[in-house]
């Protein structure tokens, strides 16, 4: 299978993310990255699952989120020990709820 311009080798995928191949691996399982196998049997990615990747890293790194709240954030959910991590996230849920609070009054 020729790679095309919106498939990335695993290695390649490597040097962009800064992960480990077994990391890459287990955060396929984790967070339902699927990514595309050749006929030969390589991993190619496509750069929204890149994309992904490096979130998960950022979200680990910066605010220390645990895979469980990693994956809680690919489904649009928000837990109160992520908010708890997050200040600036915090803060503007708070004042939204002001917000709303308001309006209904």
């Amino acid at each position: 299978m020729k790679q095309t311009e919106e498939e990335f080798k695993l290695s390649e995928v490597i040097k962009l993310t800064g992960l480990s191949d077994q990391t890459i691996r287990r955060y396929q399982e984790d967070f339902n990255i699927q990514g595309i196998r050749t006929q030969g049997g390589h991993r190619r990615f496509k750069r929204e699952e890149i994309d992904m990747l490096l979130e998960a890293k950022r979200l680990k790194e910066e605010h220390g989120y645990s895979i469980k709240q990693i994956r809680s954030h690919f489904n649009g959910e928000t837990t109160s020990e992520m908010l708890e991590k997050n200040e600036p996230m915090k803060t503007v849920f708070e004042k939204k709820i002001v917000n709303l609070e308001e309006q209904l009054a």
